[in-house]
């Protein structure tokens, strides 16, 4: 019966520990989903009471972790196959700001004034908001902000510019040893990497990271070990 009523009182509290987050608003969360924060504050606790308070059955505390962890992997797989229950979990993206005009009840809502959404868009490059069309408040507790499309930063299309495409660099040595897979990926060999460090006039030994580049070049960064203050 005790182990029933742990899972039980474990259950309850996931769902009031969501309507509370619910009303604190989002942008409490941050990078983290609903119920990744939720999991996170309990099982901290849990895990520090069960680490502290010794009267107890030792078992309590692990039954009530393992429901959270459990409704850590159950209610992420729901929201991901059912788009309904997505937006219940975890909320969507809410306009606080659009066509210059403030949504002053979603900013309610979701608990977050002016100064602090002012205090964001001069973070993100923009320090008067008649630059900016819409302001959004997405589901994870960040703002995303729209820029108007004359403020926004110039992009190589604006000039008739198709630029070459980038290609992310590859580790391929790390700390004076070579990764032979992210190698091969780059499509190179040990000869390739040989002649690069030939022509650096560079050991191997003496490098702390090397990346091959889009230009297929060998880019050395060595290591200091001395400290600066």
């Amino acid at each position: 019966m005790d182990y029933f009523k742990i899972i039980l009182s474990s259950v309850f509290s996931i769902a009031f520990l969501f309507f509370i987050t619910k009303i604190i608003g989002n942008r409490q969360m941050s990078q983290f989903s609903m119920f990744d924060y939720i999991n996170g504050i309990t099982v901290g606790s849990i895990a520090a009471e069960a680490a502290t308070n010794l009267d107890k059955n030792p078992l309590f505390p692990f039954i009530a972790m393992a429901v959270y962890a459990t409704a850590g992997i159950v209610l992420p797989y729901i929201s991901n196959k059912n788009l309904k229950a997505r937006y219940f979990l975890e909320g969507r993206p809410c306009v606080l700001f659009d066509h210059e005009k403030f949504y002053t009840e979603n900013m309610k809502r979701q608990r977050i004034d002016v100064d602090e959404i002012l205090s964001e868009c001069r973070y993100q490059g923009y320090f008067d908001i008649k630059d900016i069309d819409t302001i959004l408040l997405e589901h994870n507790g960040k703002i995303s902000v729209l820029p108007k499309s004359e403020k926004r930063n110039a992009i190589p299309s604006d000039f008739n510019i198709k630029p070459e495409k980038d290609c992310m660099a590859q580790v391929v040595i790390y700390e004076g040893i070579v990764l032979n897979e992210n190698l091969k990926h780059t499509g190179n060999n040990d000869v390739w990497l040989n002649n690069q460090l030939a022509d650096q006039k560079t050991d191997l030994k003496d490098v702390f990271i090397g990346m091959c580049d889009g230009n297929n070049k060998l880019n050395i960064y060595r290591e200091n070990r001395r400290n600066i203050m």
